[in-house]
Formats: structure tokens, sequence, C-alpha cells
């Protein structure tokens, strides 16, 4: 039996998590997906928060480049710091960018310069294994004068 049940979601629950959201973005609910685990009662919604993503001027050198890479590789559906997850009892963690890969799966990116803090590293960790169900997480990172190194972070 498959754990993950995939319904797309409906338009007054895309209007509830985007209202300010284009009618082109929402004209493209058949492209939109959650997954709710089967076995698990708890509303998995209410560990994921979502706001909508408008503001590109906040985000570092890097992580205006790595937007700029996902754009031409064909991802859709970028979202920028806009996905916020409950990882235990006042900890949380927000995801640099999620989008819809060219092959249709949820994906979360984490742009990351030389120095990578522990505590980063842990959240970016429980999130891949809390959250698996809901986006593939990568870590990328951009050595100077060198090509972009993506990495699956397992759970």
């Amino acid at each position: 039996m498959n754990p993950l049940l995939t319904k797309p979601l409906s338009p007054a629950k895309l209007k509830e998590l985007f209202p300010n959201a284009s009618p082109a973005f929402l004209a493209a609910n058949g492209l939109l997906t959650t997954s709710v685990p089967i076995d698990d009662p708890a509303d998995p919604e209410a560990a994921v928060t979502i706001t909508e993503s408008t503001d590109e001027q906040k985000l570092n050198k890097l992580e205006r480049a790595w937007l700029a890479e996902l754009h031409t590789r064909g991802y859709a559906f970028i979202m920028c710091q806009a996905v916020t997850l409950k990882l235990g009892f006042d900890t949380r963690y927000t995801v640099d960018f999620t989008a819809l890969s060219p092959e249709g799966k949820r994906v979360a990116f984490e742009t990351k310069g030389p120095f990578f803090r522990e505590d980063a590293q842990v959240k970016l960790k429980t999130a891949a294994r809390m959250f698996r169900h809901l986006f593939t997480f990568y870590l990328v990172t951009k050595p100077k004068g060198k090509d972009w190194i993506i990495t699956e972070v397992k759970p």
C-alpha cells in the first residue's frame, strides 16, 4: 500500500494559502498537489507555513544567482523563502527556495556559501527527514570560479 495519498489542491485551498496569487497561478491548480501520510492522523499542514513569495530584493548575491539558474533550468512555481517548517518546539527552518522541477517533483533548495553553521546543517538534515513526503531537499553551493554543486540531502 502506498504510504502517501496525493491529491490536487482545491481552488479554495490555493486562495487560502496564496491570498494575493495571480489568476495564472491559481489556474495551474492541476500541477500542484499535496502529499498526506495516510496512516498519520495529524494534519501535516499545521507544521508547514507558506507565505507569498514576492521579496526577491532581500536575497543575497548567491541566492539571486541560484534563482536565475533555477529559471534557466526550467523550474516552475519558484518561491523564495516562502515555506517555513516547524521542526520542534520553538525551532523552525525556512527553506531558501521551493519549486516544481521540470519532471513535476516538489523540490527544496538551501543555498550556502563557504561557511555552513552546524545548527543550519542539523536543521536542514532534520527537515529532509521530517518532510521527505513534501519535498526532495538539496544543498546548493558555488565555489568561486566553479560551477554549481548540488547535493541531495538524504533523510
